[in-house]
């Protein structure tokens, strides 16, 4: 299960951009990643600031975002999501959206792929699952 810090970085390259390449080329071919539907909002919200903040051409944003709709993820509706995100958000003082990507995993059992570290040890006391690749 991916998170947008780790989606994004297949595309723009950041600090941790390289690990999170070869961290998802050595993925078997028949792993499809899960992800919340919410990703590619996420992904979208991240490429907006990088037009707005770090001079990122709208035109590279439209491409970068084209190319994250069609990685090959198996989408999980939020909304089956939102209870246990809430709770764990609550838990953990992490954001909503973060949540998300914690009742995802805990829901399906999946790792928490992440480039956040402040996430990871924010849920370090916890049964989750939370790989860190790519951390800035």
């Amino acid at each position: 299960m991916l998170d947008a810090s780790v989606g994004i970085k297949l595309f723009v390259d950041e600090a941790g951009s390289d690990d999170v390449r070869e961290w998802v080329a050595g993925l078997s071919d028949d792993v499809v990643p899960l992800v919340p539907d919410l990703f590619f909002v996420e992904c979208a919200n991240i490429l907006w600031k990088y037009v707005r903040r770090a001079g990122m051409s709208q035109d590279t944003a439209t491409e970068t975002i084209a190319k994250i709709v069609d990685l090959p993820l198996e989408q999980i509706p939020t909304q089956t999501l939102a209870p246990e995100a809430l709770k764990l958000a609550i838990k953990h003082g992490v954001s909503a959206y973060d949540g998300c990507y914690l009742a995802l995993a805990a829901k399906t059992g999946a790792a928490h792929v992440t480039a956040d570290q402040r996430l990871k040890d924010k849920v370090a006391n916890s049964s989750l699952r939370i790989v860190l690749v790519g951390a800035n």
